[in-house]
């Protein structure tokens, strides 16, 4: 969170001035639209074959090698998905 703070400020305060916050406010809407969009078996979580997707509505292009890098860091010893819950 604090990353996504700083970057989203100008000044270099480590705060947020309204409309600062709003550009933020606004990327987490899309993000969470885009999580649930990609998130199809309404698992809360993304497994495999929705990240790439989800990734790509993001803005961001990745390669096979870095999914696998997601995979291994937020996958189980059993290759279940470490469920992250976005949202209710």
């Amino acid at each position: 969170m604090t990353l996504t703070v700083v970057t989203s400020q100008s000044n270099g305060s480590g705060q947020l001035d309204w409309e600062e916050f709003q550009g933020l406010w606004e990327k987490f809407r899309k993000w969470t639209y885009i999580f649930v969009k990609f998130d199809k078996n309404k698992s809360k979580s993304l497994d495999h074959r929705e990240i790439t997707p989800a990734l790509t509505a993001a803005g961001l292009r990745v390669d096979e090698f870095v999914i696998q890098l997601i995979s291994m860091r937020y996958m189980e010893p059993d290759m279940t998905w470490l469920h992250m819950t976005m949202y209710n």
